[in-house]
């Protein structure tokens, strides 16, 4: 049973792909094993290394060199010439040509910057120490960079300099340390190896014990990629919280997850909802948004986990942006990821341009020093932004906006019960004009019409119309009692056809049906049935069906189907087992087990389980278990003269033979032990004098240490000392210090001192110098006694006791492992001090003991095969002869098994399961034979049937059933002529369907009556064909006059219902034609309708077209003041949350803000102020390496974003996601997935493999099929300034899916797309360029920044090759363009680029060209081979490639698409497509999507555009390719592919959106941006005053023209500019002033305490023990509640005293206050929680002292001390215990803190923890927002 994993097992299995696709740790990485590639990397061999690096600061210049010498081709280093090392300051390489090293000089420099533009990763570095390393004792030598410092180039004048790069850091080689600990190698920590020489050292200490590995000097200059071991440990030591994550379980098993995500599921905010959900009065939108991007913003305030899907062009970056803006507004916390550093770049940039910058904390790229990082914190902590802008008329703007929205409901609304709009009927009624308006009855209910009846009024005018010429004759018409209103003549003729051919269809079967009774009418179903049922008639013995009874042969049919089934079974029971060459199985082989196999399982020590073995595994097994056994036999002989040698017994079993082995391992031990102390009396004795010695020395060396700051060495000798201490201290008093004797004293006492002078101090101390004479001699006389016994180990003061110590130990281990038999003097020959070991039996005994325990651990419990743990119980002899034993067993065994393996497709088998097969072979063998045996009767049973065991059962079933339903067709038996007729015969689908047909066009005839005559016509047209054709003939003389009749009646009944039919006498009277009558009514019932609601709905009382323009003009200026403001708004939401102190954590980033050196890490110093980090700089902008780099594990953010997701494999994302609560993933699947090429190593020769993966799955790819997270699509493209540029991708890729918008340009060849056909040659083989095409791309680059300068330019490869080789042209062709050095600088975001089609995904310019490289080799063959383009995900390069580009595409190819043939290949076809469409425009796209001259949509365009073309003027209706139109287009009169004007309605496109930014201000933003004109056209004054509403639709057009002549300064349309942006720009960007914060001194959330001031009237007041006096205490309570609550109860009752002006408070006045207080409490007057009295309503504030009135903390609630705490805590999250117990005690004013405050606000803490409130430790404490 195989049991399934759990979803967590499987997410812990793909964590572990994730991390282990992180790093490479083969011979590939460049970091692992540096190899010199032919191009592009440098060994630098002077100056050295410190050298080398001491020089970067002021940059280092390359030796010039000549062309003299030979250069390397392999790259690899050369030996420089002395004379060539000895020139300073320059720096000198393996290259011996001045071409060769520029040449990898600008390669290195290229590709850096390539790199660093695209991914914000400078990966130049110098490579510096290096460390030959091997693996496993390895021959293969690997040499990997121990340190990488950042370095660039610069091309000067006189050649290329190498510089130190000051915003990167150095690092230790990551690779390197994450291979060494998988070795086992302790390698040091990064803080170990700052810089060189340390490195050096360390590394060299590390290694110091492997073998052939060395450390050198060594440095190399190249790229290194990325490093992502960083990553790999984030993911490894983090597993856990990883694994926690359900966002990470939503993408990495998505459905499959068994933890709950249904809370990833939501329903998005729908369109029509984004205004009354999200209004754009109140959420603060920093850049313009349309309404899917407002849905994405939407679910990101609301929390929501979605994939954001941004096609090309449709502001992915603005959403971003403007998400991260709403998200910081609400108080989020974002980290925000891209692989990019474009994409991070350009939303920082928005962000900065909105005034939101000081909010941002960008982490990659070169934003990610120490130094820079803490000056950045420190900057935000200190300063804050303040908007300098006024606040816009936001109700205004709303009551705007509603009121234009309401009218265009109003206008496109369906209104019930109609069920039309206005805008429709408007413009249904301007098709109208050509009838006569007559006035309906006043009984006409024109508000209540509904769409049904006005179907029913319109269809009976159109009745009344045909009907003309009835009203005309009277009632004069034959036909009556017809009840179906169409034409009978149709069901007349069809019911004619269909009896002629049923009659010629029963004719054919004449043969069957006239023998069988079948060719009358009635039996026509029976004949059908039996003809059908030769359809399935199988092959059928004939004998069958002459035979009178089946049964005989159904029981023969049985009999052989058992037998068949028996060998089959059988013989596929040996195919199984073996396969299909079971029978070449030889027939010698036999099943049975032989004896000698047997016997090995009755051995003492049981055998190996031989059966269970392949022949693979007895082979190995039988040559393993020879090596073994000779292995035991030759030891055995080694370890009895090792014995022998030593002086002790000669082992027999393992344990005697390792403990031998041991024994001889301690002669090569140090120290040796004396020979004397391997007897253990002579050792203890040498034990204790050992002790006895280190003893003395250390009271010795004590006694010394007291007192030789002052008395020298002397003092040890003096013979005086004694006595002159004793003299000191007994006879010297005051007068005897004056005698001669004590002067002497004095002075042999001096000379004994370092400073040979006396001072009183040498008096005090002298017992210090009789210690240590005392000391000194107690050490000499042990060392008397004692010496002796330590033997050579002696050495006086010096002697090394840890030395004897350890000898000592190996003494005894010495004497336990020789045991009691032994020769001592062999023994200490080869053990003990001074002996002669002999290196051979040691060298011999490791080999021994080595072998013996890989044997012993070989050893194996059944049924693995191997040798038996019981062995290490037997002797080595009977182990070896245990082995030997089972040798022939094995090999025959393994013969056996072969023999089988060799036609078996189950190989390899088991012995057992091949004797297993072997049996049912020879079952199948005997079945066979049997089988055979009846071949000849079988054959005569089944005739054609037979097919021997391959007789198909179900096809004898078949033909068995078969035969007995055709029996059931013909009861009374079939004649054998009959059964051949039928066995002949086929069906006839024609005779089934002529009758199927005759019967329906007999019952739908038959219908046109009523009921009376149904029946009699059914009956007659079934009868005979003679009375059927009589009957039909008679019918077609009129058929007309009927239908007419019957019209009219009812065309007059169905006016009258709703008091019209008046108007047909109306219309007569005024000679209106009956063809006409339709059209009037149609009028008179839309016009009462339209005017009905006109006059009704208030959304359309304004309905002047100035009126309304002038409505729309404010809305779109007032909206535009939103977003412009909105950055104000989020500013102060963003500085209301900002810490109010500088405690805690904000102290910590102060600190290392004023640092000027030795800052603390940024893992560190963010792990350290997370909650004020996160405060300041909510907005962390990443790529995946620095974040893993960077941030602490713990640090979480509320939202994670990523960009350009498709690019960004799940692998490099995980460590993004496991922090964050919410995901949001933006990418497009049909745009750039990840992949390898071009590049995509370190080798910078690689190139495009055709093998190689064509891409792997994204993050975009998990999420969109984790089925579990939402995609959210960006619908509208703003990027392509003309409809061409994005038209292809949009009809290819996207299903016309983008809203995309045309320009005010048809054609011009400054926008579209241009192609370029150059007779170019592909280099097939060396170089894989196109030389000829690059140079006329140079051409163009130059042509473009000559002509349209104002312009940015990017140039667009198909492969890695051709880039290079339009870099090399373009950098050619601008030597003779000095002038335009300046569009060549280098700029991530608009500067000019050649890039490959991997790596332009995110970058944009006005004009890209597109350069194909391949075409005809120089033979003139054009491969089919495109490099990536040809994988099955090459269209999606060329989706990106082809998008990039805002006015123009310039495609560059040396063939055209009729050059290549069609392919089935998807991405093959798109290209040759692409080329096509670049040739010859859209109208290679589908022909539904690309029209010349569409139609109008709806009728009020058509008139509108009946009366432009009146007026003479070129109408294009639907203006656009796809998504939204122009109603109508006006073509310029004098200016070809130039629309002079828009005209727009209020119709269905104007209400397509009913988000009003979107339909009222963006849209017209847009396509004035893309140079239109606009007018429109406002329905209800259309209505109301047309010949108003045309004179104003005329002016516009005549301004519009004279407008756009004017502008264009020259004919050239290249010079039109058209915005590059679609966001709204006010005039006034976005102002922020930075200014100081000032530490809050003003805390909204305290007051100053007052005491209640309560005067009485003594004399009015009764004893305050009294009863009456309760009412003045309650009243006066209340008033010192109402100041002071929370107060303390004593304090309560002392405040009352004092205004009773009582002197003390008694025991009966105790109690009434307290009976006083207690009814107050009941009453719920106040609330009583434990000694302090609280007021029953409002919320407890905390109060500082105020007017001197300090309070005792016990006189202070806990509830006002835990909100002042919670208060602190919010204003300084992360702030430590310490900090937050002073900053409260100063905020109650207690400048001295004692043991009570701080136990009591500890215990608050603690309270607060318990109720969830706070979290964190001792130094970490942060406010639990719930």
């Amino acid at each position: 049973m195989i049991l399934m994993k759990s979803s967590d097992d499987r997410l812990k299995l793909a964590l572990k792909r994730w991390r282990d696709s992180l790093i490479d740790l083969s011979g590939k990485n460049r970091l692992l094993s540096f190899k010199h590639s032919r191009s592009a990397t440098l060994e630098i061999t002077s100056p050295e290394a410190a050298q080398l690096l001491a020089g970067l600061a002021k940059g280092l210049r390359f030796a010039d060199l000549d062309e003299a010498a030979e250069d390397d081709e392999q790259g690899e280093p050369k030996a420089i010439a002395p004379a060539a090392t000895a020139c300073s300051g320059e720096i000198f390489t393996q290259k011996g040509t001045r071409s060769s090293l520029d040449s990898a000089l600008r390669k290195l420099l290229r590709d850096s910057k390539q790199v660093f533009s695209d991914t914000g990763l400078w990966v130049l570095r110098l490579g510096v120490g290096f460390l030959d390393w091997s693996e496993d004792g390895g021959a293969k030598v690997c040499s990997a960079p121990l340190l990488l410092v950042p370095v660039a180039l610069e091309h000067k004048t006189n050649g290329f300099h190498l510089l130190e790069v000051g915003d990167e850091e150095v690092t230790p080689n990551p690779a390197i340390a994450v291979k060494m600990e998988r070795l086992g190698v302790e390698w040091p920590s990064a803080d170990q190896m700052e810089d060189l020489p340390s490195t050096l050292a360390v590394v060299r200490r590390a290694v110091a014990g492997q073998r052939g590995w060395a450390v050198s000097e060594r440095v190399v200059l190249a790229t290194f990629q990325s490093h992502k071991e960083t990553m790999y440990r984030d993911l490894l030591d983090n597993e856990e919280r990883i694994l926690a994550n359900p966002l990470v379980h939503a993408v990495g098993l998505g459905p499959d997850a068994e933890s709950d995500l249904s809370g990833l599921d939501f329903a998005p905010v729908p369109e029509r909802e984004l205004d009354r959900v999200q209004p754009p009065e109140d959420v603060p939108l920093v850049l313009d948004a349309d309404s899917s991007q407002r849905q994405c913003l939407a679910a990101a305030v609301q929390g929501r986990t979605f994939v954001m899907d941004g096609p090309p062009g449709t502001g992915k970056s603005q959403t971003i942006a403007n998400m991260i803006a709403v998200l910081l507004h609400a108080g989020r916390t974002v980290l925000f990821v891209s692989e990019k550093a474009a994409a991070l770049d350009v939303v920082r940039n928005r962000l900065a341009g909105a005034g939101l910058e000081p909010f941002l904390l960008p982490l990659h790229s070169h934003h990610t020093s120490r130094k820079h990082v803490a000056q950045e914190l420190g900057r935000a902590l200190n300063e804050q932004p303040r908007a300098r802008i006024t606040a816009p008329a936001r109700g205004r703007a709303r009551s705007l906006r509603l009121g234009l929205s309401k009218y265009a409901e109003a206008m496109n609304e369906v209104r019930e019960p109609l069920g039309r709009t206005l805008f429709g009927v408007i413009g249904r009624l301007n098709g109208l004009n050509d009838v006569v308006s007559l006035v309906p009855d006043r009984r006409f209910q024109a508000k209540e019409l509904t769409s049904g009846h006005c179907d029913e009024i319109l269809a009976a005018a159109r009745e009344v119309s045909r009907a003309w010429r009835p009203v005309e004759e009277g009632d004069a018409f034959l036909w009556r009692g017809l009840e179906r209103v169409e034409s009978l003549r149709p069901s007349l003729d069809r019911v004619a056809e269909k009896t002629d051919l049923l009659r010629r269809a029963i004719e054919r079967h004449g043969e069957l049906a006239l023998p069988l009774g079948l060719d009358d009418l009635p039996a026509v179903p029976k004949l059908i049935s039996l003809l059908d049922l030769t359809a399935s008639r199988p092959t059928v013995p004939p004998h069958w069906l002459s035979e009178p009874d089946l049964t005989p042969i159904l029981t023969r049919l049985s009999d052989f189907e058992a037998r068949r089934d028996q060998l089959i079974a059988v013989e596929q029971s040996a195919e199984r087992e073996i396969g299909r060459s079971w029978g070449s199985l030889p027939r010698e082989l036999a099943a049975h087990v032989p004896v000698d196999e047997l016997a090995l399982t009755n051995r003492s020590v049981p055998g190996v389980e031989v059966a269970a073995l392949t022949a693979q595994q007895a082979t190995k097994t039988a040559q393993d278990f020879a090596a073994i056994a000779a292995m035991l036999r030759r030891h055995r002989t080694s370890l009895a003269d090792i014995a022998a040698m030593y002086g002790v017994p000669d082992p027999r079993d393992f344990n005697e033979a390792v403990n031998l082995c041991e024994l001889v391992g301690f002669s090569g031990a140090e120290p040796k032990p004396e020979a004397d102390w391997l007897d253990a009396q002579l050792r203890d004795a040498a034990r204790h004098a050992a002790q006895e010695l280190e003893n003395a020395l250390t009271e010795l060396n004590r006694a010394r240490g007291q007192a030789n700051d002052l008395f020298n060495e002397n003092i040890r000798t003096s013979p005086d000392l004694l006595v002159l201490a004793q003299r000191f201290a007994e006879d010297y008093h005051v007068f005897s210090k004056l005698s001669a004797a004590y002067r002497r004293d004095k002075k042999t006492l001096a000379e004994l001192t370092h400073a040979s002078a006396w001072s009183k101090a040498i008096a005090e101390r002298l017992p210090e110098a009789v210690a240590w004479r005392q000391a000194d001699e107690r050490f000499h006389a042990a060392a008397r006694e004692h010496a002796g016994r330590l033997g050579g180990f002696w050495a006086g003061e010096k002697t090394d006791f840890n030395n004897i110590r350890t000898a000592l130990s190996l003494a005894e281990q010495i004497d336990a492992a020789a045991g009691a038999i032994r020769n001592n003097e062999l023994l200490a020959a080869q053990v003990a001090r001074n002996g002669m070991p002999s290196s051979i039996a040691i060298e011999t005994a490791a080999v021994i003991r080595q072998d013996l325990s890989r044997w012993r651990a070989s050893l194996v419990p059944a049924p693995h095969p191997g040798g038996r743990p019981a062995l290490a119980q037997a002797t080595l002899v009977e182990a070896a002869e245990w082995y030997e034993v089972h040798i022939p067993v094995l090999r025959a065994t393994a013969d056996m098994t072969r023999a089988v393996d060799m036609v078996s497709q189950s190989a390899p088998l088991t012995a057992a399961r091949a004797r297993h097969a072997i049996a049912l072979v020879q079952e199948a063998r005997r079945e066979r034979a049997v089988f055979e045996g009846r071949q000849v009767a079988d054959q005569a049973l089944l005739g054609l049937l037979y097919q021997a065991e391959c007789t198909d059962q179900p096809v004898i079933d078949a033909a068995v059933k078969w035969v007995g339903d055709a029996r059931k067709m013909v009861p009374t038996g079939m004649p054998v002529e009959s059964a051949e007729s039928l066995l002949k015969a086929t069906p006839d689908p024609d005779l089934a369907e002529c009758y199927r047909s005759w019967v329906d066009s007999v019952g739908n005839m038959v219908t046109f009556w009523g009921e009376e005559q149904r029946e009699t016509l059914r009956a007659t047209l079934t009868g005979s064909f003679g009375e059927a054709a009589e009957l039909i003939a008679r019918m077609k003389a009129d058929g007309s006059g009927p239908e007419e009749w019957r019209s009219l009646k009812q065309a007059r009944e169905a006016l009258a219902e709703h008091h019209l039919d008046d108007l047909i006498g109306r219309a007569a009277a005024q000679d209106v034609p009956g063809s006409r009558f339709g059209r009037l009514v149609e009028r008179a019932v839309l016009q009462a309708w339209v005017e009905c609601h006109l006059v009704a709905d208030p959304r359309l009382a304004v309905s002047m077209a100035v009126q309304r323009d002038a409505l729309v003009e404010e809305f779109r200026e007032l909206d535009k003041e939103l977003v412009v403001s909105a950055y104000a708004r989020v500013i102060k939401a963003c500085n209301a949350r900002r810490p109010r102190t500088m405690l805690g954590p904000a102290a910590v980033i102060n600190r290392e803000a004023e640092k000027k050196t030795r800052h603390r890490p940024v893992r560190k110093l963010l792990s350290d102020a997370a909650e004020t980090v996160h405060l300041i700089k909510p907005c962390f902008m990443m790529s995946p390496l620095t974040v893993s780099q960077f941030l602490p594990p713990d640090f979480q953010f509320d939202v994670v974003i990523f960009d350009e997701a498709s690019q960004v494999r799940p692998h490099d994302a995980v460590n993004c996601i496991y922090r964050g609560r919410s995901l949001i993933v933006a990418g497009d699947q049909k745009q750039m997935p990840p992949t390898n090429f071009f590049g995509s190593s370190d080798e910078e020769d690689d190139e495009y493999d055709e093998e190689a993966p064509d891409s792997f799955d994204s993050l975009l790819d998990l999420c969109k099929a984790s089925g579990v997270i939402r995609s959210l699509p960006l619908r509208w493209h703003y990027r392509s300034r003309h409809e061409h540029l994005i038209a292809f991708s949009n009809h290819e890729f996207y299903e016309r899916g983008l809203v995309t918008f045309p320009g005010a340009f048809e054609s011009g060849p400054g926008v579209g797309v241009r192609f370029h056909k150059v007779d170019g040659v592909y280099s097939r083989g060396v170089g894989r360029d196109n030389r000829i095409e690059a140079d006329a791309v140079a051409k163009l680059v130059i042509d473009h920044f000559t002509t349209h300068p104002e312009q940015s330019l990017g140039v667009v490869a198909m492969s890695e090759p051709q880039a290079r080789a339009i870099e090399e042209a373009v950098e050619l062709a601008r030597t003779g363009r000095p002038d335009l050095g300046r569009f060549f600088v280098e700029d991530r975001l608009d500067g000019f680029f050649v890039k490959n089609l991997e790596t332009v995904q995110g970058d944009e310019r006005d004009v890209i060209i597109l350069s194909v490289g391949y075409g005809p080799d120089q033979h003139g063959k054009l491969s089919r081979n495109f490099g990536p383009l040809n994988k099955a995900g090459g269209w999606r390069r060329l989706n990106v490639a082809i998008t990039r580009a805002r006015y123009r595409v310039d495609l560059v190819a040396s063939f055209t698409a009729d050059s290549i043939p069609d392919s089935d290949n998807i991405s093959y076809q798109h290209f040759k497509r692409y080329l096509e469409y670049a040739e010859r425009g859209p109208a290679i796209l589908a022909h539904q999507v690309v029209t010349e001259e569409a139609d109008c949509e709806s009728e009020f365009e058509e008139s509108v555009a009946a009366v432009l073309r009146g007026w003479g003027y070129d109408v294009v209706p639907q203006v656009g390719v796809a998504g939204y139109r122009i109603d109508l287009g006006i073509r310029h009169p004098e200016m070809p592919g130039r629309y002079a004007i828009g005209i727009e309605c209020d119709g269905p496109m104007y209400h397509s959106s009913p988000v009003a930014r979107d339909r009222d201000r963006l849209r017209d933003q847009v396509l004035r941006g893309l140079g239109w004109e606009l007018h429109r056209i406002w329905g209800s004054h259309w209505y109301w005053n047309r010949p108003e509403a045309e004179q104003r639709l005329r002016t516009a057009i005549e301004a519009a023209v004279d407008k756009v002549g004017a502008t264009v300064a020259a004919p050239d349309p290249e010079n039109l500019a058209i915005p590059s942006e679609h966001v709204a720009r006010s005039k006034a960007e976005p102002k922020v002033e930075m200014e100081v914060v000032k530490e809050n001194t003003e805390r909204a959330w305290s007051t100053p305490y007052r005491k209640a001031t309560v005067r009485l009237s003594p004399g009015d007041l009764p004893d305050m023990n009294l009863p009456e006096a309760q009412t003045q205490i309650r009243s006066l309570f209340s008033r010192i509640v109402d100041v002071e609550a929370p107060i303390h109860r004593d304090q309560l009752f002392l405040r009352a005293r004092d205004a009773w002006g009582v002197g003390r408070i008694g025991g009966r006045i105790q109690a009434n206050l307290e009976d006083v207080l207690d009814k107050m409490k009941r009453r719920k007057e106040v609330m009583v929680i434990g000694d302090f009295v609280f007021r029953s309503y409002g919320q407890v504030i905390a109060r500082s002292p105020g007017n001197g009135a300090e309070r005792k903390i016990m006189h202070i609630a806990p509830a006002e001390r835990e909100v002042a705490i919670l208060a602190i805590v919010g204003e300084a999250p992360g702030i430590s215990e310490s900090e937050l117990i002073a900053e409260v005690s100063r905020f109650f004013g207690w400048r001295r803190r004692g043991a009570e405050i701080t136990s009591t606000l500890r215990r608050d803490l603690q309270n607060l923890s318990k109720k969830g409130r706070i979290s964190g430790d001792l130094d970490r404490i942060t406010v639990i927002i719930k």
